[in-house]
């Protein structure tokens, strides 16, 4: 029995001084009485934890370095305790930074990347205008506390919010996190990277002094971590001085390519306009040979990149200054990335960036500006340039003002899903790719996004462009101005889906969710007056989405419900219901055009009951969209798929009357016509065609001939 005793106290002394070289993890598998087997740590003086370090101490132009330090448990709660009389701002970060000003204090720490356990001593003192930790003295140190958190490693570059200090990507470790409300993020890493690309140095008003740009080329992509798939950032990074690097590529040429290592990466996102400089050139790997004296620096570093690619970049230099020392004009150049030669381009005072590019030596110029003609900010100039091997050869687009778009069917538009808009001076339309909303002159000119909020129906009114959310269950409706400024919500619920919408003398009639019945979705009849918020119903049914949706002619809202067509008079408030059915309308010299599969037909405005078919299509073919203007109608059709298994959709135009057929183009579709994702619009003397196909996807404009004019 004594035996017994002995080895159960000897048992116990192992375990005990076990204890004390293993740091406690905080996780969900720990014995939440494990603390009481930790040794205690005097913390009187030097508090512990673990600082997370690539192993470059150097010192920055500023005369200051940092080293990034995670306390345990015991310490951060010391840290809190101590200087929250101090009030600041980063006191409940995850990671502190330690500044010193003297390398001596690092000479014993690691070289290499990677968290290493120490004890450190530190005090406040004021560096870059606050108060912030300065290293006294700091050491490699086992015993350490509790540790709050390990970290996670990510399979690859693309961070979630939930990412902390100590997360490990593509060989980096996170060493800050901080977060701005309820989406904004700052990270830095820890370690290198690195990239090949162009790089660029230029003077900095802010900073008064030189920075420096990498742009890496985009095959470097996934090996830099970027968070929720997208980063402020992207494909850049902004670096100062560090040692004499920087002078190396200065002395080069302020423009270049060459391959590079940078440390302490920093991501953005969703937060502020732009960044500081943060990332740091740790080493030049290479210069390309061709760049050397292409931009020498005499003064200032003047270079600007104003647009660059795979294959080439566009710089530009100050040509002439006036009294005050200010640029006055710029020379652009052409700078192919195999070649290494510089192409001037033009001489100009204008700014101009990199618009469309269609070849690796054709591509256009564009330069943004308040166009007084539109009263509107947008694209005032375009140049579209070719490089030849006897220099660059420059076209210049008329500078006859902007054709005003002054003849359209708006209830054709709305006929054709309003896939497009106009205020007269622009077209709006929402791009087939990105479900953004892009802008364009009718000449094809211009051609931007405005905005990337996601729609799938757009409509002007007053002076605005409102949209519905694409495919988004909690549904609204939102508004933007026509530069894509001053983005608003002007009605939703997140209970309820909006289906369709229509505006008239500011009112938003709509078709809102009410329940849901065994065959689907049910909806109610609703206005909105934008004056007041005030909501109710202008008919007390529910239905369930049928064609033609909310179709608004002259002063009256047709719908349909079940198997007939209902008419809102908005100025009575009277509904007037028709038995016939009806899947698209449009109006035209006071008459009334629909299409079945088969016909189109001219109803009275009177009473759509009534109807002439004025054109039936061949045997084997369907009707699928028609758009009315100047005495013409243009339609869509394809081959029946009942009967034949061929796709492809035809345009075709013909008199009012139903005379004088003539086929104006034709294009591919993948499926055999079950779903309508092709438009089309007449816009002055121009048509408009578009197809949303997942395969087959065109925008293409023509003339009413058949001539193709231009295209996206």
């Amino acid at each position: 029995m004594k035996k017994l005793v002995i080895f159960a106290m000897m048992l116990m002394f192992l375990i005990t001084s076990c204890s004390i070289n293993t740091p406690k993890t905080n996780n969900d598998n720990t014995d939440n009485n494990a603390e009481e087997n930790v040794v205690e740590i005097d913390r009187s003086e030097y508090l512990t934890g673990e600082i997370i370090t690539d192993g470059n101490y150097e010192i920055s132009s500023g005369g200051i370095g940092s080293i990034c330090f995670v306390p345990d448990k015991e310490s951060r709660e010391i840290i809190k305790d101590k200087y929250s009389i101090y009030d600041l701002y980063y006191l409940n970060d995850e990671s502190y930074f330690i500044y010193y000003d003297n390398l001596s204090v690092t000479e014993n720490l690691p070289k290499d990347l990677g968290i290493y356990k120490v004890k450190v001593k530190f005090d406040l003192k004021n560096i870059y205008n606050y108060d912030r930790f300065n290293l006294i003295d700091i050491t490699l140190f086992d015993n350490i506390g509790t540790i709050l958190y390990e970290g996670k490693s990510y399979e690859t570059n693309d961070l979630d919010l939930d990412v902390k200090v100590k997360d490990r990507v593509l060989g980096l470790i996170v060493d800050s996190v901080d977060k701005f409300g309820d989406e904004g993020f700052r990270v830095s890493l820890c370690g290198e990277i690195e990239t090949e690309g162009y790089y660029n140095i230029f003077y900095g008003e802010l900073h008064g002094r030189n920075l420096g740009i990498i742009y890496y080329d985009e095959k470097y992509e996934e090996y830099v971590p970027m968070m929720m798939g997208e980063c402020n950032n992207k494909q850049l990074f902004y670096f100062v001085d560090n040692k004499d690097l920087f002078s190396q590529l200065e002395d080069y040429s302020s423009f270049g390519r060459g391959k590079f290592k940078i440390s302490n990466f920093h991501i953005v996102y969703k937060h502020g306009m732009g960044r500081e400089p943060s990332e740091i050139l740790t080493e030049i790997v290479s210069l390309d040979e061709g760049y050397k004296n292409m931009f020498e620096i005499t003064d200032k570093a003047e270079t600007n990149v104003n647009g660059y690619n795979d294959n080439f970049a566009i710089v530009s230099i100050p040509a002439e200054y006036d009294e005050n020392n200010y640029a006055k004009s710029f020379d652009y150049y052409y700078i192919n990335k195999n070649i290494s030669k510089k192409v001037h381009l033009l001489t100009t005072e204008d700014n101009y960036f990199l618009g469309d590019v269609i070849s690796e030596t054709e591509f256009v110029l564009k330069s943004e500006g308040y166009d007084e003609k539109v009263g509107a900010y947008g694209v005032l100039n375009e140049i579209k340039c070719k490089i030849t091997d006897q220099g660059a050869v420059l076209t210049y687009p008329s500078i006859a003002a902007n054709e005003k778009i002054d003849k359209f069917n708006l209830s054709a538009i709305d006929d054709n899903y309003n896939r497009i808009a106009t205020d007269g001076n622009y077209i709006y339309y929402i791009d087939i790719k990105t479900n953004y909303i892009n802008r364009i002159r009718l000449d094809g000119t211009g051609n931007e996004t405005i905005s990337k909020q996601k729609c799938y129906e757009l409509y002007y009114y007053d002076g605005k462009l409102y949209f519905q959310g694409y495919k988004q269950l909690n549904s609204w409706i939102s508004c933007i101005d026509t530069d894509g400024g001053n983005y608003q919500i002007i009605y939703g619920d997140k209970e309820k889906l909006i289906n369709n919408f229509i505006i008239h003398d500011d009112i938003i009639y709509m078709t809102v969710f009410v329940e849901e019945q065994e065959a689907g979705y049910a909806y109610g009849f609703y206005k909105y007056n934008l004056l007041n918020g005030e909501m109710e119903t202008f008919d007390d049914s529910i239905a369930l989405p049928q064609s033609p949706g909310l179709r608004l002619i002259n002063d009256k809202i047709y719908y349909r419900i079940d198997s007939k067509i209902r008419e809102y008079d908005i100025n009575s408030g009277t509904v007037t219901e028709y038995d016939t059915v009806i899947d698209n309308i449009q109006e035209y010299n006071d008459c009334i055009y629909t299409n079945s599969r088969y016909s189109i037909m001219r109803h009275s405005m009177e009473n759509i009951s009534e109807y002439d078919k004025i054109f039936e299509i061949d045997d084997g073919f369907l009707l699928r969209k028609i758009s009315i203007i100047d005495d013409l109608i243009f339609f869509t059709y394809c081959h029946d798929y009942t009967k034949v298994d061929k796709s492809g959709i035809y345009v075709d135009v013909m008199n009012i009357d139903g005379t004088n057929r003539k086929n104006l183009f034709y294009f591919d579709y993948s499926t055999l016509g079950h779903y309508a994702f092709d438009t089309i619009y007449v816009l002055n003397d121009k048509l408009f065609i578009i197809s949303r196909d997942n395969e087959y996807p065109i925008f293409k404009v023509f003339d009413f001939e058949g001539n193709e004019l231009w295209s996206l």
